[in-house]
Protein backbone atom coordinates (compact mmCIF):
# COMPACT_ATOMS: atom_id res chain seq x y z
CA UNK A 1 0.00 0.00 0.00
CA UNK A 2 3.34 2.04 0.90
CA UNK A 3 4.42 1.40 -2.49
CA UNK A 4 1.01 2.58 -4.19
CA UNK A 5 1.10 5.85 -2.74
CA UNK A 6 4.89 6.72 -3.25
CA UNK A 7 4.36 6.13 -6.65
CA UNK A 8 1.41 8.06 -7.17
CA UNK A 9 3.21 11.23 -5.16
CA UNK A 10 6.12 10.23 -7.66
CA UNK A 11 3.58 10.52 -10.41
CA UNK A 12 2.39 13.84 -9.13
CA UNK A 13 5.54 15.74 -8.37
CA UNK A 14 6.57 14.59 -12.15
CA UNK A 15 3.37 16.10 -13.72
CA UNK A 16 3.50 19.52 -11.54
CA UNK A 17 7.47 19.74 -12.66
CA UNK A 18 6.95 19.29 -16.06
CA UNK A 19 3.96 21.80 -16.06
CA UNK A 20 6.54 24.37 -13.82
CA UNK A 21 9.49 23.93 -16.20
CA UNK A 22 7.72 23.71 -19.90
CA UNK A 23 5.70 27.14 -18.64
CA UNK A 24 8.73 28.50 -17.19
CA UNK A 25 9.81 31.77 -19.56
CA UNK A 26 13.55 30.15 -19.55
CA UNK A 27 12.06 27.54 -21.35
CA UNK A 28 8.96 29.47 -22.91
CA UNK A 29 10.36 32.09 -23.79
CA UNK A 30 13.73 30.56 -26.78
CA UNK A 31 10.70 28.60 -27.61
CA UNK A 32 8.64 31.47 -29.08
CA UNK A 33 11.44 32.81 -30.25
CA UNK A 34 12.53 30.42 -32.49
CA UNK A 35 9.27 28.28 -33.32
CA UNK A 36 6.49 30.82 -32.79
CA UNK A 37 8.32 34.32 -33.88
CA UNK A 38 11.21 33.34 -36.51
CA UNK A 39 9.45 30.79 -38.28
CA UNK A 40 6.53 32.66 -39.00
CA UNK A 41 8.57 34.00 -41.84
CA UNK A 42 11.39 31.71 -42.18
CA UNK A 43 9.72 27.98 -42.07
CA UNK A 44 5.72 28.80 -42.11
CA UNK A 45 5.64 24.62 -42.45
CA UNK A 46 7.44 24.01 -39.04
CA UNK A 47 4.77 26.94 -37.64
CA UNK A 48 1.72 25.46 -39.23
CA UNK A 49 2.42 21.61 -37.99
CA UNK A 50 3.14 22.92 -34.65
CA UNK A 51 -0.87 24.27 -34.60
CA UNK A 52 -3.51 21.34 -33.01
CA UNK A 53 -5.57 20.08 -35.37
CA UNK A 54 -8.54 21.96 -34.05
CA UNK A 55 -6.63 25.41 -33.23
CA UNK A 56 -8.51 28.83 -33.32
CA UNK A 57 -6.36 30.78 -35.56
CA UNK A 58 -7.06 34.71 -36.14
CA UNK A 59 -5.34 36.81 -38.46
CA UNK A 60 -5.18 40.24 -38.78
CA UNK A 61 -2.51 41.16 -40.96
CA UNK A 62 -1.73 44.63 -43.17
CA UNK A 63 1.89 45.17 -45.19
CA UNK A 64 1.97 47.32 -48.59
CA UNK A 65 -0.70 46.16 -50.79
CA UNK A 66 -1.40 42.97 -48.77
CA UNK A 67 -4.13 42.45 -46.11
CA UNK A 68 -5.24 39.39 -44.82
CA UNK A 69 -8.11 39.42 -42.01
CA UNK A 70 -9.67 36.28 -40.99
CA UNK A 71 -11.11 33.58 -38.40
CA UNK A 72 -10.40 30.13 -39.43
CA UNK A 73 -8.50 26.78 -38.19
CA UNK A 74 -5.37 24.86 -39.02
CA UNK A 75 -5.46 24.60 -42.78
CA UNK A 76 -6.77 28.21 -43.66
CA UNK A 77 -3.72 29.41 -41.24
CA UNK A 78 -1.29 27.17 -42.97
CA UNK A 79 -2.49 28.56 -46.26
CA UNK A 80 -1.95 32.31 -44.90
CA UNK A 81 1.95 31.21 -43.05
CA UNK A 82 3.04 30.00 -46.50
CA UNK A 83 1.83 32.85 -48.77
CA UNK A 84 2.45 35.66 -46.64
CA UNK A 85 6.18 34.34 -46.13
CA UNK A 86 6.50 34.30 -49.49
CA UNK A 87 6.44 37.54 -49.72
CA UNK A 88 9.68 38.14 -47.42
CA UNK A 89 13.03 37.81 -47.74
CA UNK A 90 13.30 34.29 -45.58
CA UNK A 91 15.24 35.96 -42.10
CA UNK A 92 18.77 34.23 -41.49
CA UNK A 93 20.22 32.88 -38.23
CA UNK A 94 22.97 35.06 -36.90
CA UNK A 95 26.44 33.08 -36.24
CA UNK A 96 26.97 30.08 -34.50
CA UNK A 97 23.08 29.73 -35.38
CA UNK A 98 21.92 32.17 -33.15
CA UNK A 99 18.28 33.89 -33.44
CA UNK A 100 18.31 37.61 -32.08
CA UNK A 101 15.39 37.74 -29.60
CA UNK A 102 13.73 40.72 -30.44
CA UNK A 103 10.61 40.12 -28.25
CA UNK A 104 9.00 42.80 -26.06
CA UNK A 105 5.98 42.43 -23.19
CA UNK A 106 6.66 39.05 -23.25
CA UNK A 107 4.35 37.65 -20.28
CA UNK A 108 2.96 33.77 -19.73
CA UNK A 109 -0.02 33.29 -18.31
CA UNK A 110 0.67 30.15 -16.30
CA UNK A 111 -1.02 30.52 -12.47
CA UNK A 112 -1.83 26.42 -11.93
CA UNK A 113 0.71 23.59 -11.99
CA UNK A 114 -2.04 21.10 -12.37
CA UNK A 115 -3.13 22.95 -15.83
CA UNK A 116 -1.12 21.53 -19.05
CA UNK A 117 -1.85 24.53 -21.35
CA UNK A 118 -0.56 28.81 -20.91
CA UNK A 119 -1.05 31.40 -22.44
CA UNK A 120 1.70 33.59 -24.06
CA UNK A 121 1.71 36.79 -25.31
CA UNK A 122 4.36 38.86 -26.73
CA UNK A 123 4.95 41.94 -29.00
CA UNK A 124 7.86 42.85 -31.52
CA UNK A 125 8.82 46.42 -32.71
CA UNK A 126 10.23 46.86 -35.73
CA UNK A 127 11.54 50.29 -35.45
CA UNK A 128 14.26 50.74 -38.31
CA UNK A 129 15.38 49.54 -41.27
CA UNK A 130 17.97 47.20 -40.03
CA UNK A 131 15.29 45.22 -37.74
CA UNK A 132 12.70 45.41 -40.35
CA UNK A 133 11.31 42.82 -42.61
CA UNK A 134 12.69 43.02 -46.22
CA UNK A 135 10.30 42.04 -48.63
CA UNK A 136 11.38 39.71 -51.47
CA UNK A 137 9.73 41.85 -54.51
CA UNK A 138 11.97 45.09 -53.84
CA UNK A 139 13.70 44.16 -50.97
CA UNK A 140 12.36 47.53 -49.31
CA UNK A 141 12.76 47.25 -45.79
CA UNK A 142 9.15 47.47 -44.00
CA UNK A 143 8.64 48.67 -39.63
CA UNK A 144 6.13 48.37 -37.64
CA UNK A 145 4.10 45.84 -34.69
CA UNK A 146 3.36 42.83 -34.13
CA UNK A 147 1.62 41.24 -31.36
CA UNK A 148 0.66 37.94 -30.99
CA UNK A 149 -1.44 35.74 -28.35
CA UNK A 150 -0.94 32.26 -27.76
CA UNK A 151 -2.86 29.34 -26.13
CA UNK A 152 0.47 26.28 -26.07
CA UNK A 153 -0.95 23.21 -24.63
CA UNK A 154 1.95 20.47 -23.47
CA UNK A 155 0.71 17.47 -22.12
CA UNK A 156 3.34 15.23 -20.07
CA UNK A 157 5.71 12.84 -22.89
CA UNK A 158 4.58 15.11 -25.60
CA UNK A 159 5.34 18.20 -27.84
CA UNK A 160 3.72 21.53 -27.31
CA UNK A 161 0.79 22.18 -30.09
CA UNK A 162 -0.66 25.92 -30.54
CA UNK A 163 -4.57 25.79 -29.18
CA UNK A 164 -5.35 29.16 -30.44
CA UNK A 165 -3.12 32.19 -32.29
CA UNK A 166 -3.98 35.36 -32.61
CA UNK A 167 -1.68 37.57 -34.96
CA UNK A 168 -1.96 41.03 -35.49
CA UNK A 169 0.45 43.03 -37.82
CA UNK A 170 1.00 46.08 -39.30
CA UNK A 171 3.92 46.94 -41.52
CA UNK A 172 4.85 50.25 -43.41
CA UNK A 173 8.07 51.85 -45.42
CA UNK A 174 9.84 53.67 -42.75
CA UNK A 175 10.11 57.49 -43.51
CA UNK A 176 13.58 58.04 -43.61
CA UNK A 177 13.19 61.69 -42.94
CA UNK A 178 12.05 60.61 -39.11
CA UNK A 179 14.68 58.24 -39.08
CA UNK A 180 17.51 60.80 -39.64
Amino acid sequence: MIHLLILIALGLATYLFHNYQTFHDAYMRPWVVEYVNFNREADPQALCDLLDPEATVIINDRYTQYSYKFTGGKTQACEYFIESASHFQKPQREKNDYIPDRLTSFIVYHDDLFKDYADVSFETKLTGPLWGLATKKDGEQLIGNTSTKITVKAPIFKDPKITRYEFTRKLEQPNIQKLL
